[in-house]
């Protein structure tokens, strides 16, 4: 009925000694039954604690900031009615009511606890806000609308005072609030006086001694810029740790003592990494390989642990000579390996006399692994596989690859380096005229590629250093004669890496190839060529 449904009048919002927000709903056609409501600001529950019929208070739970509408739902008579001038709302905002620690170091690391309404829900949802204390960030590692921990920068100050007390200011959704103290207070910061070494290979090893005062005697942590460098030894005074693996670069190395934050590191040096490339010459070459480069950098040390030199995905370059700056080598396709083998099915014989797949397309460098096993089993069946001169000839021509005499289970593989077609087929498996033919299809690039260079130790790679520029020494091939300069591809020119391309017009082709002297049957490097 009319007469029994409940009215809001107005809302008023305080804090309790816990820092809740409480809000006071005054109307009329209430219920004096605390567990008789259902009260909503927003999508977040605010819980009934005392009632009368005409007026309710109730704790808000925690939630971001914002405006908000207020709902009432009497469970045994209905929802209120909003007042004639509109619906109740409540603001949330963001404020700080205390922090925690009071103090830390000028060095950063101290984790501060900050309580209040309004924050972000997670650590996700600071994205594009900020924390600031006297100038320098705190980056937030924990957060729920009512308290969030963020982890102290260096101070900006650091060394030019000893004392340096700020207010804790919160930038988030363009509102910014201030409030909270903390201290950057020279006398609980720790402080480093020296490293030994100062730089180190990018695998890292070896023994990284770091000396200061005030390291406490609980072990803590040290990073050399964002490794771990595991521990050995912890005093007072003193700490060793095995160096990280670490990418090119400067890095700082962090000591964190516990209950004080990060030690000041702001007089020593930062730890140095040398892995860098500064040139490669030339920059463009074969598609199918074998072009000798010149790459410039430092950290090469004597190529021992260079694990890998890569253009692409479709080149590899093998070392020729090494030297701490200077690397030379010599690109080679990166080939795939294709298997074949008989599980094709044969319209007359059934399973296991067809090769499968029997005709195959890959690009030079590529590998074909033939492997077959037969079932039956006699001295007059089996399978093998050589190189024919046609695909309608079953006989190997003298000359291509070949597996031998024909066995119940076997295998070959066999390296395919220039554009074309290539047959091949089985002896006959048992004694009737069945053939087990083939043809493998070689498709050289259609266009040049190009490539990025990647110089890798393990999982790092170096870093590209185009500012500094190559050395200006002649790059010569004292094995041979220059009798073209080959100007029909041009160099990549990217602003960030060196590249290299894979040019077509740079590709050799052998034609014809004579044997002038030696056995007539003396074996020459490229198969296709013998006699």
């Amino acid at each position: 009925a009319e007469d029994s449904t409940p009215e809001l009048l107005s809302v008023a919002n305080s804090l309790d000694g816990d820092g809740n927000v409480l809000l006071t709903i005054a109307g009329s056609k209430l219920s004096g039954g605390i567990a008789n409501y259902v009260v909503k600001v927003g999508d977040h529950d605010c819980k009934v604690t005392t009632a009368t019929e005409s007026q309710l208070v109730c704790i808000l739970s925690a939630g971001p900031a914002g405006t908000f509408d207020v709902t009432v739902v009497v469970k045994n008579k209905g929802l209120a009615r909003q007042p004639s001038a509109g619906t109740l709302q409540h603001t949330v905002s963001m404020q700080i009511l205390s922090s925690t620690p009071s103090v830390g170091s000028l060095g950063g690391g101290t984790p501060v606890t900050v309580t209040g309404t309004g924050f972000p829900g997670s650590v996700e949802e600071w994205e594009g806000g900020s924390v600031m204390i006297a100038g320098s960030s705190c980056k937030v590692t924990e957060s729920t609308y009512n308290q969030f921990q963020c982890i102290t920068s260096v101070n900006a100050g650091s060394r030019r005072r000893k004392r340096s007390a700020a207010q804790i200011e919160i930038t988030i959704n363009g509102n910014t609030v201030s409030g909270g103290s903390f201290t950057y207070d020279s006398s609980v910061t720790p402080t480093l006086s020296s490293i030994s070494p100062s730089s180190g290979s990018p695998l890292g090893g070896g023994v990284l001694t770091i000396t200061g005062s005030a390291l406490g005697a609980k072990w803590g942590s040290v990073l050399v810029g964002e490794e771990k460098c595991s521990l050995l030894t912890w005093m007072d005074t003193k700490i060793t740790c095995t160096i990280p693996k670490n990418n090119h670069g400067q890095h700082s190395v962090y000591v964190s003592v516990a209950a004080n934050g990060y030690a000041d590191t702001t007089g020593v040096d930062k730890f140095t990494v040398d892995f860098k490339v500064t040139d490669i010459t030339p920059r463009v070459g074969s598609s199918l390989g074998g072009t000798r480069v010149r790459i410039e950098g430092k950290g090469f040390g004597n190529c021992s642990d260079v694990s890998s030199i890569k253009l692409g995905d479709l080149m590899s370059c093998d070392v020729d000579e090494c030297s701490d700056t200077k690397i030379t080598c010599t690109t080679k396709r990166i080939g795939k390996v294709i298997t074949t083998n008989n599980g094709g099915k044969h319209p007359q014989y059934g399973l296991g006399y067809v090769w499968n797949p029997k005709e195959i397309t890959i690009q030079p460098g590529d590998s074909v692994k033939w492997l077959w096993t037969l079932t039956t089993k006699s001295k007059t069946t089996g399978i093998n596989v050589h190189q024919t001169d046609s695909s309608s000839s079953n006989e190997y021509n003298g000359k291509g690859f070949s597996s031998g005499e024909k066995k119940a289970s076997g295998g070959l593989q066999e390296t395919f380096t220039a554009p074309g077609t290539y047959f091949f087929s089985s002896d006959s498996v048992f004694g009737v005229d069945l053939f087990m033919p083939g043809k493998i299809t070689v498709v050289g690039d259609a266009a040049d590629t190009v490539l990025d260079l990647e110089v890798n130790m393990t999982d790092i790679s170096a870093f590209h250093d185009l500012a500094t520029g190559a050395s200006g020494d002649a790059f010569s091939q004292t094995d041979c004669t220059v009798v073209d300069t080959f100007t029909c591809a041009t160099a990549p020119t990217a602003a960030d890496k060196f590249q290299f391309k894979s040019a077509t017009c740079l590709t050799p082709d052998v034609t014809s190839l004579a044997i002038s002297s030696g056995p007539k049957n003396a074996s020459v490097p490229s198969w296709g060529f013998e006699d």
